[in-house]
């Protein structure tokens, strides 16, 4: 009589295909807690549709397979510069396990992405913003990304131990951090009274700063939160649907403003927890007036003559 074969040593016999490949790696991806969930899902689906372009063999993945990959129509530079990125890291984890013998990605270039202005609001569409937050958690999430800059992310992230109402901070857990505290902010007045508020309302000592009404006793997910304020600013009449506006607005409103108020970029850099001073100069860009100043007051007519007469 034959000996039967276990599941789980069929399921080890079975060849390495470039799809189960991509179900292995975001799965080591995010269990290392270099993706988020959210992550994940995003990176999944580009590498699972290039996974359907290939052959089965990852060994036999070559330059062209990737080309004709990237050839695909309708996409957004953006975009096809996010998909370059992940594939890169996929083709160079398969490379380093084992998996491939060449990198065909190697060589792949990422369209460049023309630079844009954040889009900012003004302190008084960001005051009509206040006003049409529904309840006390939709304005904290509102102040907290406009008064401390924080992402959406960041906010979704925030434990009700990391705020400090006695001495006005609160932790972040920032981008890259894995879940970890990356800075200590101060709090605004604002936002200070809006979190006492709100933790008047609904006390809790631990979990989740921004809980779920579903279920209070969970948090809310990046994307959830975003949509909250998006259709917090539709309400006010700072944003409609297809004018780029989005929550992250507020936290470039927050750049914008600090620089009006004369803080340096090196100040605006630590509020926002960038790793580099070139990704905050981004909010210098277009200020047209302040250059207007520093670049003013000089005069070449008539230089040469006063230069002779010295």
């Amino acid at each position: 009589m034959a000996k039967a074969t276990s599941p789980v040593t069929s399921q080890r016999a079975l060849p390495w295909t470039v799809k189960r490949l991509v179900l292995k790696y975001c799965a080591e991806m995010e269990d290392s807690g270099y993706w988020t969930a959210s992550s994940r899902s995003a990176n999944s689906s580009k590498l699972w549709s290039f996974a359907k372009v290939v052959c089965d063999d990852p060994a036999k993945v070559n330059r062209a397979h990737v080309a004709k990959w990237l050839a695909t129509p309708n996409l957004s530079a953006a975009y096809r510069r996010s998909r370059v990125s992940t594939l890169r890291g996929f083709t160079k984890w398969c490379v380093l396990n084992g998996y491939m013998k060449v990198d065909p990605a190697i060589a792949a270039k990422a369209p460049p992405v023309p630079a844009a202005l954040p889009r900012a609001l003004t302190p008084g569409q960001v005051a009509k913003v206040l006003s049409a937050c529904p309840d006390t958690r939709a304005r904290v999430v509102v102040l907290l990304m406009a008064q401390e800059g924080l992402r959406r992310k960041e906010v979704a992230e925030m434990q009700v131990a990391d705020v400090d109402l006695a001495n006005s901070s609160v932790l972040v857990r920032g981008k890259g951090g894995a879940g970890q505290v990356t800075r200590m902010l101060p709090l605004s007045d604002e936002t200070r009274q809006a979190l006492d508020d709100y933790l008047t309302e609904c006390p809790a000592s631990f979990g989740p700063l921004v809980r779920s009404k579903v279920h209070p006793d969970r948090g809310i997910t990046a994307h959830s939160l975003g949509e909250m304020v998006s259709e917090v600013m539709q309400s006010a009449g700072v944003h409609v649907v297809g004018d780029g506006k989005s929550g992250h607005a507020l936290r470039h409103s927050m750049a914008h403003h600090m620089i009006d108020n004369g803080a340096t970029v090196l100040e605006v850099k630590a509020a926002l927890g960038h790793a580099t001073v070139k990704t905050t100069e981004v909010y210098l860009r277009g200020r047209v007036e302040d250059l207007r100043t520093a670049m003013g007051g000089r005069k070449y007519r008539g230089a040469a003559d006063a230069e002779a007469v010295r």
